[in-house]
């Protein structure tokens, strides 16, 4: 079945582009720290192309269709005869989207989306180019699953009943990811890094674990018997590509400022040429040691959204600069959190016995090789090293600067993003906290900055709507399942404090939504009520009380029928996303320089297509990676 609106499944023309600001802070880096940011950038920009593999069957195909037509083509931004300039504007967009999302895949979402132009038009802009007749028998065999809209397709999903993975070969299910998952507890083995392929020999079922490495295991490095079935375990899995990103960090190794930085980056050298996660893990213990460096990275198998099961990471790297005056903010607030944290609407019996100063840092960012670029970031992940040894909190403050307020993300599982959000608009109010960030309380401006920060947050609920399925009853997006929650909780606390009225044919796009919010009881109403509703998601985590906190979220981010009614509202009055053009980093002769490009669909493709300029293999070695898995994935 073919969807209604493809329309939903289009980037619009419209859709803008932004170049986040970091020129000033690149130049203020000394040589030594310039030639590390540009290996580490190096680097986490060719990992990003494992993502291709981690989003669907035909995202590498159209990589490297893309690179094959913009590369070297001086016609590639020309209108070719024939065509009009919306259709030809309609390709460009999608491209620049498959970059920007590093597939067809949202990022932010995970629905997939489709040219805006024909499928006739997209071939003949293709065919317009100098080489198409290399990749042409590559065109074909995906052609048909780039434009396809059929219901399993919309969203990415675990078995072809909820949707598409890349993480688990296609004839997997749900059933098969759990058997794996007690296999690979059993024996110790890390999932993050890993894909799973299911095959079936004389009735009895062989899984085999893809380990990602550089190294390349010819037999299994582990084969056993597992309730009924066979599994191996198979080194190797993207060795091209990390035998790319370990040549770029052996070069940064020979420009790190520390001992930390010099033992991080060694270990995670070793943790892609062997497989090892523990070796990544204590790469991540030294990154946590290196407080407060004028360039950040942090780069390997990170966050688990994509993965339906939720156990496999997508790959990511980042490098960027410190903000210094603001994050003297930041480390501010740090200095101060053992005072901030009783203020939180729980027992010190349910905090941790010793607080962990973590390093809280606002960066310009230079580089981000992933699905997306996230507005903050709280890593790592690894519950073990987080618990006992810390972590580190970063915003992103020059990508923070290039999006509304609305499109502001940070990362963590909905449950915990739900939770967090929930702290930040609770503390917001307090008198001490506002004035570590220069706002005197009572002042018209402290006023106006909780009020926004409240009015904010239950918007972003309401917008949410747009990412929850009602077919599925899923939520096709954590962050915004939790603001969506807190929305209701402010809608529950009553006495009129937020209202959402319903605007019929209030313009050309029809109905519309007006959403209030009483300023005035903010203190009184509304904080009382996420006070309670904090409480109780600490409350719940902090005792293990799984079954309670799933019935009690399940709850508040369930909508009703009016919400599915405003849910069609907000779809036909949604605005597209922004796009972010990177800079790129060039090294001559010891010298690193920094290029730029235009805030335009055009210039965030030509930024890519010079990312891999001196690399002409790259799409060789994508393509035969593609060719030796495509008939499982």
């Amino acid at each position: 079945m073919v969807v209604k609106n493809p329309s939903l499944y289009v980037l619009e023309n419209s859709t803008p582009v932004t170049k986040p600001e970091c020129l000033e802070a690149f130049s203020a880096l000394e040589s030594r720290e310039k030639q590390y940011l540009h290996y580490l950038s190096q680097a986490s920009w060719y990992g990003s192309t494992i993502c291709l593999f981690q989003c669907s069957l035909e995202a590498p195909v159209i990589f490297v269709l893309l690179d094959n037509h913009f590369r070297n083509n001086e016609n590639a931004f020309v209108v070719p005869a024939g065509l009009v300039e919306e259709e030809f504007k309609a390709f460009l967009v999608y491209a620049a989207g498959f970059y920007a999302n590093m597939g067809n895949y949202k990022g932010f979402g995970d629905s997939k989306f489709v040219p805006g132009c024909s499928e006739a038009v997209f071939e003949t802009i293709l065919e317009s180019g100098p080489r198409f007749a290399a990749v042409k028998g590559l065109y074909e065999k995906v052609k048909a699953k780039i434009f396809s809209l059929e219901e399993n397709e919309l969203l990415l999903g675990l078995g072809r009943s909820e949707g598409v993975t890349s993480y688990f070969s296609r004839n997997c299910v749900r059933s098969d990811a759990e058997k794996a998952d007690r296999f690979m507890r059993e024996n110790k083995i890390c999932a993050e890094n890993t894909r799973l392929v299911k095959r079936t020999r004389d009735g009895k079922d062989k899984y085999t674990i893809l380990l990602a490495s550089e190294e390349k295991s010819n037999s299994p490095v582990l084969s056993k018997e597992f309730e009924g079935a066979i599994f191996e375990v198979i080194k190797g899995d993207y060795a091209p590509l990390l035998k790319r990103v370990n040549y770029y960090l052996e070069k940064a190794l020979e420009h790190v400022g520390n001992e930390n930085e010099k033992l991080m980056v060694t270990d995670y050298i070793e943790s892609f040429k062997t497989g090892s996660l523990d070796k990544h893990k204590d790469g991540s213990r030294h990154w946590i040691r290196n407080k407060g460096p004028v360039v950040e990275c942090y780069i390997g198998f990170i966050e688990t959204y994509r993965d339906p099961f939720g156990t496999r990471a997508e790959f990511e790297g980042f490098v960027a600069v410190v903000n210094k005056p603001v994050s003297a903010k930041f480390g501010n607030l740090v200095e101060n959190a053992e005072k901030v944290l009783p203020l939180l609407p729980w027992p010190k019996e349910f905090e941790k016995d010793k607080f962990l100063r973590p390093d809280f840092t606002s960066l310009d960012v230079i580089c981000y090789g992933a699905s997306g670029i996230p507005a903050g970031i709280n890593i790592p992940n690894y519950d073990d090293i987080r618990q006992d040894e810390g972590f580190k909190n970063v915003a992103l403050g020059n990508i923070i600067n290039a999006v509304a307020p609305s499109e502001v993300i940070t990362l963590g599982s909905s449950y915990e993003e739900c939770r967090a959000e929930c702290v930040g608009i609770y503390l917001c109010n307090n008198a001490d906290v506002l004035s570590i960030f220069g706002h005197a309380y009572g002042s018209e401006e402290a006023s106006n900055v909780i009020y926004v920060n409240w009015l904010t947050m239950a918007r972003a609920g309401l917008l949410g709507l747009q990412f929850y399925d009602p077919n599925r009853k899923s939520w096709g997006q954590a962050h915004m399942q939790a603001r969506f929650g807190i929305l209701q909780v402010m809608l529950e606390a009553g006495e009129e404090f937020v209202k959402i009225k319903k605007i019929e044919d209030a313009d050309e796009k029809g109905d519309d939504l007006l959403l209030t919010m009483d300023k005035s009881k903010i203190e009184s109403v509304g904080r009382e009520a996420v006070g309670v509703f904090l409480r109780k998601l600490q409350v719940y985590k902090a005792m293990a009380d799984i079954d309670s906190a799933k019935s009690m979220y399940g709850h508040y981010t369930t909508p009703d029928d009016t919400f599915l009614g405003y849910r069609e509202i907000v779809l036909a009055r949604k605005q597209p996303r922004k796009e972010n053009v990177m800079p790129n980093t060039v090294c001559s002769n010891g010298n690193v320089s920094l290029v730029e490009y235009e805030a335009s669909h055009k210039g965030l493709i030509e930024s890519f297509v010079d990312r891999f300029d001196d690399d002409p293999s790259i799409t060789k070695d994508i393509s035969e990676m593609w060719l030796q898995y495509s008939e499982m994935f």
